[in-house]
């Protein structure tokens, strides 16, 4: 037997992640008998993208409940631990192209407090962390606040106080 996985529907106007970034659908249409979800980037309002519809690169923004309780999680979540500069940014980079929301908040955790420490000791904050730190702020806040139906400022007082827990 051959079982087809079922492909989630989305709507004209919901809110997706593709690869990662917050993307709304715009239409929906048939090309040559498959259905193809035409999106807009958020981010980027200039490229609009045709995608099929079981494209495994989509995936439903994070559902409010699923957001909370990863949230309330954020203050037992561990650190990246890495010897080197190298190889903590070989972990940053796992983990933002994972498009997993605990994945995110773990780079936005750990990259705070470590700019955090360096800004405390009157040292200048490091430049991987940083370039993380704002990237993951990007593909994150905006989903969280979709999800959430909070603003950004919003979501980034929250966060920063799970952090500080």
């Amino acid at each position: 037997r051959v079982y087809k996985l079922e492909v989630i529907m989305f709507k004209i106007d919901d809110y997706i992640i593709y690869k990662g970034d917050v993307s709304k659908v715009a239409d929906i249409k048939k090309i040559r008998g498959n259905k193809y979800y035409m999106i807009d980037l958020i981010n980027d309002s200039s490229l609009k993208i045709n995608l099929p519809a079981d494209s495994k690169f989509i995936r439903p923004v994070i559902k409010c409940e699923d957001a909370l309780k990863l949230i309330d999680e954020i203050p037992n979540m561990e650190v990246v631990q890495a010897t080197n500069d190298k190889a903590l940014e070989q972990t940053y980079k796992k983990l933002l192209s994972s498009d997993s929301v605990s994945d995110l908040l773990v780079i936005l955790k750990t990259t705070y407090l470590r700019n955090k420490k360096r800004s405390d000791n009157g040292k200048k904050c490091g430049s991987i962390d940083t370039y993380y730190y704002d990237e993951t702020v990007k593909k994150l806040f905006l989903e969280l606040s979709i999800s959430l139906k909070l603003d950004m400022n919003t979501i980034e007082n929250i966060l920063i106080e799970q952090i500080n827990k």
